[in-house]
């Protein structure tokens, strides 16, 4: 759903903060606001921006980009935070009805990124045990454009 990266930089956080990240775990409202994301894959970029609510919903648009070209879509639907893991389910993608499920391991945290690892669901097998970063963004903020270069 987010940065897919490689997992080999993340140890050093799972040392200090065990299996679970320490700052997420003591945020109640962990992490209700606006995160941004990119990812580089072989010849794409993603970009994307999820907005988590305080009422257990989350919406996330995603911006790929091909050779200067774009495609967007978004995905909806509920949250829950506990124990250090944030659990989707994935309602709506491009508007339609579907039920995918994620579970995330959060593994770094402070007030302006966190960091998971993917361990279950649907995004488990789509995406392997992949790892990504969010960053905490203003709640007006949008996609970035794509260049000839993504």
């Amino acid at each position: 759903m987010s940065v897919r990266t490689s997992s080999a930089w993340l140890s050093p956080f799972v040392l200090l903060c065990g299996a679970t990240a320490c700052f997420a775990q003591s945020q109640p409202n962990f992490p209700v606001g606006t995160w941004y994301a990119e990812e580089q894959r072989d010849n794409e970029v993603i970009y994307s921006i999820v907005r988590y609510s305080e009422d257990g919903l989350f919406r996330v648009s995603f911006r790929e980009c091909v050779d200067g070209k774009s495609r967007d879509h978004e995905e909806s639907g509920t949250w829950i935070f506990d124990r250090g893991q944030l659990s989707t389910r994935t309602d709506h993608i491009y508007g339609k009805p579907v039920s995918l499920t994620a579970l995330y391991t959060i593994v770094a945290s402070d007030k302006n990124t966190w960091t998971a690892t993917v361990t279950g669901g649907d995004a488990l097998r789509y995406f392997g045990p992949s790892s990504f970063k969010e960053v905490l963004v203003v709640p007006a903020s949008e996609l970035p454009g794509c260049t000839t270069n993504s």
